[in-house]
């Protein structure tokens, strides 16, 4: 009797173990424990280590891949990613989120493929995960209003001339929004956004300047970057450029910009770090530093150029660099001013290759402020030329170094450039204010530049200290010695070490513009 009960008791065990009982508690399916992002709606779960092809999506059966839970899911959806790596390329529809736990916990390894396409219209949102290895572009955002945070790009190739390898490539996009992202070693630019909407790039929870000394103090150093300048938000090591901003889909007005660039480090990028064709922007607590380039090509930190759409009349477009920002060891110019654009200058501008900013062309204007340190960069400080404007109003000009070039017409012997500020080629020059200290050659040196109706050169320089150059203020051209006197500020409070003479007009040669070979500069995206 008891060996016929103990058989019953263990039959009726199994089959309550069978149906998921046991003393009244369900037995856990191998994915109840797994954790994910929480959210809130409708929600589709995702989990490599445990989840199926036939999975629904649900906390116990979830599915395997991305690329499953995007095929159910619609817009007002989320769709959220254990830690796991994932090997797939995705269509993502517009209106949809996609939460992973972190950038270093959920990998798209695109494999050779695209990795994630975003189309249609409506607000998405993409965080927590890395798309590494993709081909052609990493992220592809057409006409959609995209927010991506905590998302980082790694490691695009190309994938044909039409793909050159772009970390994210927007097209139409109505607004691109970068939280605490990372772009780096893509193969193509950080990030392209052609036509589309305002784009912002901002670590939110970062404030520490980059700057790393009391800066243009006595004892400061050019060039050094605060160690605690450590911002999530990254643009590095991307062969095609950092950001390109190209033809916005707005027209400029007072106080709209098309870039929005806060707390970010750009570091290391082939041929610009910020490229704005057409485009306006806002640089705000970032530097920009170590661009790079192969021989002349160019290696800028900062480009304001023309747009690549057809205008008969460009509108000029505003850009702002401000004191909280450095733009240093750049292979060619700090910033490159060449389009319809007026550029307010408030940063460090330092250890640059062949000038600290350059302005070139009629409708290219550049005001260096008072809060702007302009020091330890190559060849020239800064420079107008082709017509541009160059107004300096109570900033540090120092320690230019020397660069020596073959000029043209200079029979072949090279010339050691090394000046403060340049006006050259019908350029206009306002100095006020300005302590020019160290520059090796000239303070300040007017060549072939704009004219008055006097005929009288279009410089003046007023309240202005030049110490430690070779010559003081230098007017070359078939001026009278009044008319440099003129240029030179006499009697408006100018300070001369003695070393530097006030004025003349002794022939110095000088590179008219950034590029070798006496052409100007054309970037381009």
């Amino acid at each position: 009797m008891l060996r016929r009960n103990a058989i019953a008791s263990a039959a009726v065990f199994l089959a309550l173990a069978v149906l998921g009982w046991i003393g009244g508690c369900s037995v856990e399916s191998p994915c109840d424990n797994i954790s994910y992002p929480s959210a809130s709606g409708l929600v589709y779960r995702v989990a490599a280590t445990c989840g199926q092809d036939s999975g629904s999506g649900s906390r116990s059966a979830p599915f395997r891949t991305i690329a499953a839970a995007l095929g159910v899911a619609s817009s007002g959806s989320t769709v959220v990613i254990a830690d796991g790596s994932y090997e797939e390329n995705l269509n993502m529809p517009a209106g949809v989120a996609v939460l992973g736990t972190g950038m270093d916990r959920v990998r798209v390894e695109a494999a050779g493929q695209p990795g994630i396409v975003v189309t249609g219209k409506g607000a998405t949102r993409i965080s927590g995960l890395t798309v590494n290895g993709a081909k052609g572009f990493g992220i592809r955002i057409d006409t959609a209003e995209v927010a991506l945070s905590g998302v980082r790009v790694s490691n695009t190739v190309a994938g044909g001339a039409q793909e050159p390898g772009h970390g994210i490539r927007a097209i139409g996009a109505a607004r691109l929004d970068l939280q605490s992202c990372q772009l780096m070693g893509n193969a193509g630019v950080g990030l392209v956004a052609l036509g589309s909407g305002p784009v912002s790039i901002i670590d939110p929870l970062f404030v520490k300047n980059p700057s790393g000394t009391a800066r243009g103090k006595a004892g400061s150093t050019a060039g050094i970057i605060d160690p605690l300048f450590l911002p999530h938000s990254i643009i590095k090591d991307n062969a095609g450029g950092g950001v390109a901003i190209i033809d916005p889909l707005f027209l400029p007005t007072p106080g709209s910009v098309a870039l929005q660039l806060t707390a970010t480090n750009v570091q290391h990028n082939g041929r610009y770090g910020v490229g704005l064709f057409g485009a306006g922007a806002a640089i705000s607590r970032s530097a920009v530093q170590g661009t790079y380039g192969a021989g002349s090509d160019s290696a800028d930190g900062v480009v304001v150029a023309p747009g690549v759409a057809a205008s008969a009349e460009p509108a000029t477009v505003a850009v702002q660099v401000d004191e909280t920002s450095v733009v240093t060891g750049n292979g060619r110019a700090g910033i490159l001013i060449s389009a319809n654009a007026t550029v307010q200058i408030g940063a460090e501008i330092s250890l640059n290759g062949r000038g600290g900013v350059w302005a070139q062309g009629a409708s290219a204007s550049a005001t260096v402020a008072s809060s702007a340190w302009i020091a330890g960069n190559t060849m020239v400080g800064v420079a107008a030329t082709a017509g541009g404007t160059l107004t300096v109003e109570g900033a540090r000009i120092a320690d230019t170094g020397t660069r020596s070039v073959v000029l043209p017409g200079a029979g072949g012997a090279t010339v050691e450039l090394a000046d403060g500020i340049g006006i050259f080629g019908q350029a206009h020059g306002r100095i006020s204010g300005a302590t020019l200290s160290g520059n090796k050659r000239a303070g300040i040196l007017a060549r072939n530049c704009a004219t008055l109706t006097n005929g009288w050169p279009d410089l003046l320089v007023e309240k202005t200290s030049i110490t430690g150059s070779q010559y003081g203020v230098v007017v070359n051209g078939a001026f009278p010695q009044a008319a440099i006197d003129a240029a030179e500020g006499s009697g408006n409070d100018n300070h001369f070490d003695g070393l530097a003479a006030k004025a003349s007009n002794v022939d110095l040669p000088a590179q008219d513009n950034l590029c070798e070979g006496g052409t100007g500069c054309s970037p381009t995206p």
